[in-house]
């Protein structure tokens, strides 16, 4: 009779410790859809294939160009140079995206 008390009880508190499990995992994907959704400078995140504008360039550096690689860790872009076609690494707000190369480039 005793083992049947404690195994009743024991069932009961794993009961509410799934309960809390699952409202703790609604609360973690929650809080990823609000980060997710967090406002970037430019409008929307640049993507691999993006052509962009430099907003720093260093001095001879092309100013535009278009994003090889995206490392979503540490927020930073590889560019491939629109003119001298070398890569310039940048981080992410320091790229605003463009439809179309401007003439002088």
């Amino acid at each position: 009779m005793r083992n049947t008390i404690e195994n009743r009880l024991l069932i009961k508190e794993l009961e509410e410790l799934e309960a809390r499990v699952r409202d703790l995992r609604l609360r973690v994907e929650e809080g990823q859809e609000v980060q997710d959704q967090r406002p970037q400078r430019g409008g929307s995140r640049v993507q691999v294939g993006d052509k962009v504008r430099i907003l720093n360039p260093r001095p001879f550096q092309d100013k535009e160009g278009e994003i090889l690689k995206v490392n979503e860790e540490t927020d930073y872009v590889s560019i491939l140079g629109y003119k001298k076609k070398r890569t310039i690494t940048r981080k992410r707000k320091n790229v605003l995206k463009i439809e179309f190369y401007s003439e002088e480039g």
